[in-house]
């Protein structure tokens, strides 16, 4: 991987991206954690989650105070007009703002999701862990070859938390990338959202929230239309307002032309999760100074520019993908080749079959009762040094000696470790010494 990113998941649509992407990576890498590769989480349903199991620290729950809810029923109030609420909040819903609407999530309600977002008091919190990041990513940057980075925000677009914060946290980023005085085109934003589709939702919820979004992205990206938004105690400069909240916008969807990515509404948006995993993982490994799906989005925002809208007056400004892999299991074929290549050699320089392995070991456990032991405590691992089935780190040695008793005592430290434990334990001598001078 060239190019450092960070990953921001917003809402449960954007957790469940990031554990698929980690999935990806671990395969790819070995690790799901790589260096130059940073997540931040950010939702109001803080919940149990796989993708949250090591980036607890990394996790900002959206939760307003006790103490702000009654100044935001109040429209006179300071907290309510510094919000702008009487702009965008429904007055009656207002009135019922209370801590149920934002436990366990703002079950789909996209006003509390930005409301949420907009007082929570983690907002300072979550500005200066951005500008933190994008500075350590600017300098992973500076020292790169390909000289950029990439910034992800993940989210749906029929969820209350993602379409109602989705337009905020790219402009509140915008602000980030601009305090943390980052040259043009060194860090590229990237916003991505799930929409709804049509026979593909669990709740109408859903439909409406991906239109609203879709609205609200249609209005304040022609350049006439200036976002205005207050975070905490900073205003958006409105030069930043007239843009678009990320350089690029990509909307995706479970259905891919007229097909369906699968029958059930559950499973369709499951399997789009994967394919936003696929998307952001080949940007993130793809070879390259650019790489090509940034490639073809800069040409499509070349046209965009040149074009501003359609002939139906919307702007041109939204991008999409497809996802087609296929996979060619290398790594695992090589490992396998190793396994085998190395049973042979040894095999050959033993010069004694495996039958007769196994019944020289067989004979040696019936006579040492601590090795007995410990072969019915380890009879797996056990197995597999009879079998001479030696790891990848072995395999990946050129043994420097070919006695039985070299080659014996480096596939048992390396393959048991309860044997391993025993020999710590004092031991080392005696009957051990036989079985692997034998």
């Amino acid at each position: 991987m060239r190019r450092p990113a960070l990953i921001i998941a917003l809402g449960g649509t954007g957790k469940e991206v990031v554990y698929n992407l980690r999935k990806r990576l671990q395969m790819a890498y070995g690790t799901p954690d790589p260096p130059n590769i940073k997540y931040l989480f950010i939702d109001t349903d803080m919940r149990d989650n796989e993708a949250l199991e090591k980036y607890r620290e990394n996790a900002y729950p959206l939760r307003v105070p006790i103490q702000k809810m009654e100044d935001l029923q109040r429209p006179e109030s300071s907290t309510s007009q510094s919000l702008k609420m009487k702009d965008w909040f429904d007055p009656i819903l207002r009135q019922n703002i209370t801590a149920q609407n934002f436990e366990g999530g703002v079950k789909g309600v996209r006003m509390m999701g930005r409301l949420a977002f907009l007082a929570t008091s983690n907002l300072r919190e979550i500005r200066e862990r951005l500008l933190r990041e994008i500075q350590a990513l600017r300098s992973d940057a500076e020292g790169n070859e390909a000289g950029s980075m990439l910034v992800f925000v993940v989210s749906s677009g029929g969820g209350g938390t993602g379409s109602g914060t989705f337009i905020d946290l790219g402009y509140l980023l915008s602000q980030v990338v601009r305090k943390a005085q980052v040259s043009s085109g060194v860090c590229e934003t990237e916003g991505i959202s799930a929409i709804a589709a049509v026979g593909l939702t669990e709740m109408p919820s859903q439909m409406r929230n991906s239109v609203a979004l879709i609205q609200e992205l249609d209005h304040f990206c022609k350049p006439e239309n200036i976002f205005q938004a207050q975070y905490g105690d900073e205003a958006l400069p409105p030069e930043i307002g007239k843009q678009t909240p990320y350089d690029f916008i990509t909307l995706v969807s479970p259905r891919q032309q007229e097909t369906n990515l699968a029958n059930s509404a559950g499973q369709a948006m499951h399997r789009l999760e994967k394919k936003i995993a696929d998307y952001v993982f080949m940007r993130l490994t793809c070879q390259g100074g650019r790489d090509a799906f940034g490639a073809r989005l800069h040409d499509m925002q070349q046209n965009f520019t040149a074009v501003p809208a359609d002939n139906l007056g919307y702007p041109n400004c939204y991008t999409t993908f497809g996802v087609g892999l296929r996979q060619f299991p290398i790594g695992l074929c090589v490992n396998v080749a190793q396994r085998q290549l190395i049973r042979k050699m040894v095999l050959s320089w033993l010069k004694v079959t495996e039958i007769n392995l196994l019944s020289i070991s067989i004979r040696y456990l019936n006579e040492d009762k601590e090795l007995r032991r410990l072969y019915d405590r380890d009879l797996q691992a056990l197995r597999d040094i009879v079998g001479l089935r030696l790891p990848h780190e072995v395999a990946s040695k050129t043994p420097r000696h070919s006695n039985t008793d070299n080659l014996y005592a480096e596939m048992i430290l390396t393959e048991s470790e309860s044997l391993v434990s025993a020999l710590q334990n004092g031991v080392r001598n005696g009957n051990y010494e036989t079985l692997f001078s034998k």
